[in-house]
């Protein structure tokens, strides 16, 4: 029989959200204290970005969950003022216990079986070998820290599933999230209203973030609140001696992660048909396999896949349209409301895992300017694919050139990564100049199109000059090999003839400026 634990603390009403202030300071708040307005901050202060994320995520699934508004005006309201503390507590008060990390239903956990196991599967956070090393090794950890760490192991479970997919049973993909300018006010963003809800997605289970075992269903069967709270894994949390936490430092009570053990079979491989869920922060577009979330590419920096997460396009073999395939639900949403908050350009932000297994092997995280005309004006948008589609194809002529030029076995080994990697950081400021300015565009006006396509053509000319002049960098001529001589000068000529064709005028020697760009304005 499970003992009480010692400590008691409620995703509701106790503290963990570390709230980054304007001054820099960072004050900690409750779910409650910052949908009342209480307190509020312009970003999270977790220790890594992956957890910002997951905590804004989290945050987001509980307004979804309780305070959630029933159309577009509302949810326009809600983003402008806060709640009263009154009608937040009058909501909570009726389901508060199912909120309590510990005692006879935990919050996303499961009651400790009679037989502890001798192990469980691999975690997401914090294996053994983790991606994103520690100072000291991870042990005990803080409450809030806790919290976290339980809603993303259960979030991104993809062993426990039925392969990989964009929501229950399976790893979600890249998930873009909008910043609205306040932590508040993003909470309310990142939710859909109830009309696009009941059109998208399954009747909700009677408790959708209970913990008990469900009868197994279908993805398209999941209602949009038991997927944000699905929990296709067992695990608990077992008190540990009070002090610092390992992770973040926070003095405290502190606690450990049981094993992670399969629940139960939540979710049915379908026999037939499509089965599907998306999350609401997932972007989709059709491949060859179907429709399917979006991943972004390991070789290559988040921002090449930026106007792929603003607007899908199929890829692959098929070109089959699909009613599902575009930008994440709740961005699809923001196009709409026409929103006009504290800061003038709101922030997307991006992450997303590349991922052998449930081995973490990069991790992708960026933040970029969301004007209105960015993510809604088709030109714009076609234009930004054109840019990353010809920088794309440099770098790749630029590869095909170092290879040939080298003639080796290893096909340019360390010094073509070496030389890719220096392509695409020589290529990033170019990029975000022409962001910026589309981003801060009020309309789209001759005069404005035309301030786009020039800083598109000085992107074109610039990653050409990066390419040229990062190839001479990473050949070395020998007088005494003139067949090595010979075939880098004739590798020089060809890649200079693909990227400056006869009707343009190539540059007498390659050239790369030292500018730098903010991503975000």
């Amino acid at each position: 029989m499970a003992t009480e634990h010692p400590v008691r603390f409620n995703a509701l009403t106790d503290p963990w959200l570390p709230l980054v202030q304007a001054d820099g300071s960072t004050v900690w708040a409750s779910f409650v204290e910052v949908l009342a307005g209480e307190k509020d901050g312009v970003d999270l202060d977790y220790p890594r970005d992956d957890f910002r994320v997951f905590a804004r995520l989290l945050l987001s699934a509980l307004v979804q969950a309780l305070f959630p508004a029933k159309d577009k005006a509302e949810l326009v309201q809600r983003l402008a003022h806060p709640l009263k503390r009154v009608e937040i507590e009058k909501r909570i008060s009726a389901v508060l216990e199912s909120f309590d990390l510990f005692g006879p239903k935990p919050f996303l956990q499961i009651v400790p079986p009679a037989k502890l196991p001798d192990g469980g599967a691999a975690p997401f956070v914090f294996p053994a070998e983790d991606l994103f090393s520690s100072p000291v090794p991870i042990d005990a950890i803080s409450i809030p820290i806790a919290l976290i760490v339980v809603f993303i192991e259960q979030t991104f479970a993809g062993g426990a599933g039925r392969g990989y997919g964009a929501g229950p049973a399976g790893q979600p993909g890249a998930l873009t999230l909008i910043d609205a300018g306040s932590v508040r006010s993003s909470a309310w963003a990142n939710t859909l209203v109830t009309e696009t809800v009941a059109a998208k997605y399954a009747k909700e289970a009677p408790v959708p973030w209970s913990n008990e075992k469900r009868t197994g269903l279908r993805r398209a069967s999941v209602g949009l609140v038991t997927g944000l709270f699905f929990q296709p894994r067992g695990t608990w949390l077992i008190p540990a001696e009070p002090g610092a936490c390992s992770f973040s430092g926070i003095v405290g009570p502190r606690v450990r992660r049981a094993p992670l053990l399969p629940k139960s079979d939540l979710a049915k491989k379908s026999a037939g048909g499509e089965d599907l869920w998306q999350h609401p922060c997932a972007p989709l577009a059709v491949n060859s396999q179907g429709i399917g979330a979006i991943r972004l590419s390991a070789e290559q920096p988040a921002w090449t896949g930026l106007a792929q997460l603003l607007q899908p396009v199929s890829k692959g073999k098929t070109k089959k349209e699909h009613p599902s395939e575009g930008p994440a639900l709740v961005l699809q949403q923001w196009k709409t409301l026409g929103w006009r908050g504290a800061r003038s350009v709101p922030r997307l932000i991006v992450l997303d895992f590349d991922r052998d297994k449930a081995n973490v092997k990069r991790r992708f995280f960026e933040s970029y300017p969301l004007s209105n005309i960015l993510v809604s004006n088709p030109e714009l948008l076609e234009l930004m694919r054109a840019i990353v589609d010809d920088a794309q194809a440099v770098q790749r002529r630029l590869a095909k050139a170092l290879v040939v030029a080298h003639d080796d076995q290893r096909r340019g080994g360390f010094a073509l990564r070496e030389a890719e990697t220096s392509f695409w950081r020589d290529s990033e400021p170019a990029f975000f100049a022409w962001l910026a300015s589309a981003a801060s565009l009020d309309a789209w006006t001759d005069e404005a199109a035309l301030r786009v396509q020039t800083l598109a053509a000085a992107m074109k000319a610039h990653v050409r000059r990066a390419a040229l002049g990062i190839f001479d960098a990473h050949v070395e001529i020998s007088e005494f090999d003139p067949a090595k001589a010979k075939r880098i000068a004739a590798q020089r000529r060809a890649l200079r003839s693909d990227l400056y064709p006869s009707t343009q005028a190539s540059p007498a020697r390659a050239v790369t400026t030292g500018e730098s760009h903010d991503h975000a304005s």
